[in-house]
């Protein structure tokens, strides 16, 4: 009888995007294998790669405890039906449900991935550093034992470790989802306007309203070019910006706002630039993609997006929230079509040494065994 794989996530979007690969190669290894999911889409495009869709309660910007109990009885309730082998949680919230869940349960191994600390750590505000406490005690009771925790950069494992959280021996250190080095290729330029995308979700910790802004003196000092902005609105999040206000941004033609896009690979040969000011990642697999499509990246020097640009290699990095380092560093790339392809020339070559999907799926699946 195949082993049970449950990969527990807040957001079966985000599977499609950053894990059906390895959900893939699982199978492929011989796993039957199920995705917990919330409220779940792309259920036609995971069921018809032979992988089981399943539904469980959870409100990702909840933190009344009712809300939460029914959580952890939504995925003990599924799970028993299950009754899995592995349980693989995928974000803060699914991360210490279902290590919960799977104690109760006695799941022989349990694996998780700590894919970011979001707002909850990148946020200054008195919800923030509540709810960062209460994080911090649950990682201390849930992560104890055998569970094992992939990080995705060295700081968020080293954070963990330092508080208490978890056992240096429970670590293992994996760079990211990984990325298809043959979808994402590189390519020359295509002449015209120069064109920088915001590759995200339109939220404040994305580093948005610093683009913009950086957009609008860039503007205003006359400099030629076009900004895009490709990521959903995701109200759920605290630092959510409303539809109207990236409307009015688009009115005021500082940006076009494309949506989520599901074919990234393609825009990615139609610009010129990457710029994603966040404020901290797990590891961003949008700068990763921009790497492997050769193209130059302005981003933060913080957890997650240095560890995809070298400053002044394959990009630059600029302090987060520092809008007249940010401006500076586009307009010389807006300027230099020889900077931006020799930059573009490096980002590949990284890409392809550290961030291959491939390397990736592998080292993942080396967890479950």
């Amino acid at each position: 009888m195949n082993k049970k794989l449950v990969f527990i996530v807040n957001n079966s979007a985000f599977f499609a995007s950053h894990r059906l690969a390895l959900g893939v190669a699982a199978k492929k290894r011989g796993y039957d294998v199920f995705i917990l999911a919330p409220n779940s889409s792309d259920i036609h495009t995971i069921a018809s790669l032979g992988l089981h869709l399943r539904n469980f309660y959870l409100k990702r910007k909840s933190i009344n405890p009712i809300h939460e109990l029914i959580s952890v009885i939504s995925i003990l309730k599924v799970l028993r039906e299950i009754r899995p082998d592995i349980i693989h949680g995928v974000s803060i919230k699914a991360c210490i449900y279902s290590s919960l869940a799977g104690r109760i349960l006695g799941v022989e191994k349990i694996i998780q991935s700590i894919t970011g600390l979001g707002y909850v750590f990148t946020d200054d505000g008195r919800v923030a550093k509540f709810i960062r406490v209460l994080v911090g005690f649950l990682f201390r009771i849930v992560f104890r034992g055998r569970i094992k925790v992939i990080f995705q950069n060295s700081d968020d494992q080293e954070l963990f470790i330092d508080r208490g959280w978890i056992r240096r021996d429970q670590v293992v250190l994996i760079h990211g989802a990984g990325v298809d080095l043959q979808k994402f290729s590189a390519s020359e330029e295509k002449p015209g306007p120069v064109k920088i995308l915001f590759p995200a979700r339109m939220l404040k910790d994305k580093g948005l309203t610093e683009f913009i802004e950086a957009c609008k003196v860039l503007r205003a000092r006359n400099i030629e070019f076009e900004a895009l902005l490709a990521g959903a609105e995701d109200l759920d999040n605290p630092n959510g910006i409303k539809r109207e206000t990236i409307l009015q941004w688009q009115d005021e033609k500082i940006a076009t706002w494309l949506g989520h896009v599901s074919d990234m690979a393609t825009l990615l040969k139609n610009i010129h630039i990457v710029c994603l000011p966040s404020y901290r990642e797990g590891l961003s697999l949008a700068l990763a993609e921009a790497a492997a499509s050769g193209r130059p990246i302005v981003t933060t020097n913080v957890p997650g997006c240095r560890d995809v640009v070298k400053d002044e290699i394959n990009g630059f990095l600029v302090p987060p929230k520092d809008i007249k380092i940010l401006v500076d560093r586009l307009e010389k790339l807006i300027l230099s079509s020889e900077l931006r392809r020799a930059m573009g020339k490096n980002g590949r070559e990284f890409a392809s040494k550290n961030l291959s999907l491939d390397s990736v799926v592998s080292q993942t699946l080396l967890t479950y065994d």
